[in-house]
C-alpha cells in the first residue's frame, strides 16, 4: 500500500478530474459551435460535459482515496491531510451546484437524459442490491395484488465497476449528454 501524501491527494482529488474535464470541455465546445445555428457557443451542455466528468471521476477517486486514508491509522492523526477531503467535497458539492444550474436551464428531455447517464457513473463503486428493490415490489405487489409469500433467497450484488468496458461506455455516453 502506498503512502498517502498531500501532492498525491490533489492529484487524485482535484488534478485529474480537472485535466480529463478539459478534453469535455474542448470536445463539448466544438461540438455547440458546430450544431448552433447561428455560431454561437451554448454554456448549458458544455457546463453539463464538464461537471458531470468532474463528479463522476471526482466522487470514484474521493471513495477510493478515503478508504485508503482510513486503512491506515497513521493517517487518521494528520489533520492537514484530512482538511484535503474537505476540500475535495467542496469542490464536488459546487460541481454539483453548476450542474444543478445548468440543468434547471434546459428542457427536461436533457434532465432525464442527463440523469440516467450520470447516475449509474456515480454509482460506479457503490455495491447495489437487488434484495431492496425485491422488497418494494413484494410490497407493491401485496399492496396492489394479493399477498403472496415466497421464501427469502440472498440476491446478487451488483457493482457497476466490475462490468467489463463499462468505463469507455459511460465516457462516451457523458461527453454525449452535452448535445443533447
Amino acid at each position: 500500500m502506498s503512502i498517502l501524501t498531500i501532492p498525491k491527494l490533489a492529484d487524485e482529488l482535484f488534478l485529474r478530474p480537472i485535466v480529463i474535464s478539459m478534453n469535455s470541455f474542448a470536445l463539448s465546445t466544438l461540438m455547440s459551435y458546430v450544431m448552433s445555428a447561428n455560431g454561437c457557443i451554448d454554456w448549458r451542455p458544455i457546463t453539463i460535459c464538464v461537471t458531470s466528468d468532474i463528479l463522476a471521476m471526482g466522487a470514484d477517486h474521493l471513495k477510493d482515496k478515503e478508504e485508503e486514508f482510513s486503512s491506515d491509522c497513521n493517517n487518521t492523526n494528520n489533520p492537514r491531510l484530512a482538511s484535503w477531503f474537505i476540500y475535495a467535497r467542496t469542490f464536488l458539492a459546487t460541481s454539483a451546484a453548476l450542474l444543478a444550474l445548468a440543468l434547471s436551464q434546459c428542457p427536461i428531455s436533457t434532465l432525464l437524459t442527463t440523469a440516467a447517464f450520470v447516475a449509474p457513473a456515480l454509482l460506479w463503486t457503490t455495491p447495489i442490491s437487488f434484495t431492496k428493490f425485491a422488497l418494494i415490489s413484494r410490497c407493491l405487489l401485496g399492496m396492489f395484488g394479493g399477498d403472496k409469500h415466497q421464501p427469502s433467497t440472498s440476491a446478487p450484488v451488483l457493482v457497476i465497476k466490475r462490468i467489463p468496458g463499462m468505463k469507455a461506455i459511460f465516457n462516451g455516453i457523458i461527453r454525449g449528454c452535452g448535445i443533447c
